[in-house]
């Protein structure tokens, strides 16, 4: 699993996927996250505009793990 860590105070779910190389357009991270869903601090989302805070945790299909910090 590629752990990553992102300095933000607050970013959007498919934002942080843009920002990190995940998806290649904010298009894309909205339609990976609804079809597929993050896990934030454990628990399942499938928003792509899901708010994401420092010390928050999220992992994208079992490949990505981002610190937010």
């Amino acid at each position: 699993m590629e752990k990553i860590e992102f300095e933000c105070e607050m970013i959007l779910a498919k934002d942080l996927l843009k920002a990190t190389d995940i998806a290649q357009s904010g298009g894309e991270a909205k339609h990976l996250i609804k079809e597929y869903g993050i896990l934030v601090n454990g628990e399942e989302f499938f928003q792509a505009g899901k708010k994401l805070y420092r010390g928050d945790k999220v992992e994208f299909d079992h490949r990505f793990l981002i610190s937010l910090v």
